[in-house]
């Protein structure tokens, strides 16, 4: 995994910018439930290890199916 960084500011006559890219590993699980046969929740956790940078991502999601 390969995560980019890019910030700008300006003010007061200033212009500033900053990027950086690191790469690093990024794991987790999930899962699907069918509440009917046409819709279920999906959940999952991932977990980013990015170099001096640990994030964690939630998602949760609604499926249809047709």
């Amino acid at each position: 995994m390969n995560a980019e960084v890019e910030g700008s500011a300006t003010g007061g006559g200033f212009n500033f910018t900053e990027s950086s890219s690191d790469s690093g590993v990024g794991y987790g699980a999930g899962a699907e439930v069918m509440v009917s046969p046409q819709l279920g929740i999906r959940g999952d956790y991932t977990r980013y290890d990015i170099e001096d940078l640990e994030a964690d991502a939630f998602t949760v999601a609604a499926v249809f199916k047709f």
